[in-house]
């Protein structure tokens, strides 16, 4: 049994040759894109942990967006600070005056940072006003509409009290009588 092969005594030397080559370049080109894999995936923040929500994308916000917030519900109570304060998981949920238990699904907490989060104040900070820039639109469009209806409305009280007096000071008798007077002289006319 021969284990060793003279390349040189093949007549298929440059057929052996680009073959091992060729296995060769395909091993280091899996390997390169494993390494370049492991890069891409040694940096994936994990898009509901609130330190991370200010460097989020479009993309990633659409995401948390549309999945919404979420707990982790085994910290029942967080480390305490220097005021000796601490988040406890009853923090989730409030009692309104009525009696009725309201969950604050809004509310999230990171236990890296130790801090409470309003899951919408945070993902879309002051910076993203497109909202607030359509209130207010709304705002002067409900103003002009209610300025111009006034003014309109103005213009129609106008109109109907103008009507009113012509009203009271034409005296109806005298019409009906001119109008049957007219008609009785045309329906003669036509005899």
């Amino acid at each position: 049994m021969q284990t060793e092969i003279d390349i040189e005594a093949t007549p298929n030397n440059d057929v052996i040759n680009d073959t091992i080559n060729d296995e060769t370049e395909a091993d280091n080109n899996v390997e390169i894109e494993d390494i370049i894999i492991d890069a891409d995936d040694s940096f994936q923040p994990d898009i509901f942990d609130p330190r991370y929500w200010d460097s989020l994308d479009s993309k990633q916000i659409d995401i948390l967006a549309q999945k919404g917030p979420r707990r982790d519900l085994s910290i029942q109570k967080g480390q305490r600070d220097k005021y000796s304060r601490r988040f406890s998981s009853l923090f989730y949920n409030r009692i309104l005056p009525n009696g009725e238990l309201c969950d604050r699904d809004w509310l999230v907490y990171s236990k890296e940072l130790d801090r409470v989060f309003c899951f919408g104040c945070k993902l879309f900070p002051k910076g993203h006003r497109k909202a607030e820039r359509s209130f207010s639109k709304l705002k002067l469009l409900k103003s002009y509409l209610r300025s111009t209806m006034i003014q309109q409305r103005l213009t129609d009280l106008a109109t109907i009290a103008l009507e009113s007096e012509l009203l009271d000071k034409i005296e109806y008798d005298h019409i009906v009588e001119e109008f049957i007077s007219r008609n009785t002289r045309r329906m003669k006319l036509f005899k």
